[in-house]
């Protein structure tokens, strides 16, 4: 899936590139051509950049939730702990 992403990411700033060098020297001089090959470039750039975002985010919420898993067993041990200390503690009583 890395790998996939990466190469549309080079794919699509190569492609950028590519469209640039085609241009005559008029052409690159134009603020207008200028500003589309800076915008393209922060396109591909941010594209990229909230792809890993939403990654981390997936990663984040797995993480989460197995704390929660995780807190709710802990909960459920001490609450039967508590409960065999109780019997314990009866039986003792009882002896």
């Amino acid at each position: 899936m890395l790998i996939v992403r990466y190469s549309r990411a080079i794919t699509a700033i190569e492609d950028l590139l590519t469209t640039w060098e085609s241009m005559s020297y008029w052409q690159k001089a134009s603020p207008t051509e200028i500003a589309r090959l800076v915008h393209g470039g922060e396109a591909i750039i941010n594209d990229e950049r909230l792809a890993w975002q939403r990654t981390g985010v997936r990663k984040d919420s797995g993480a989460e939730e197995e704390e929660k898993v995780q807190k709710a067993k802990d909960s459920t041990d001490k609450s039967t702990n508590k409960d065999q200390d109780r019997h314990t503690k009866i039986s003792i009583l009882q002896e």
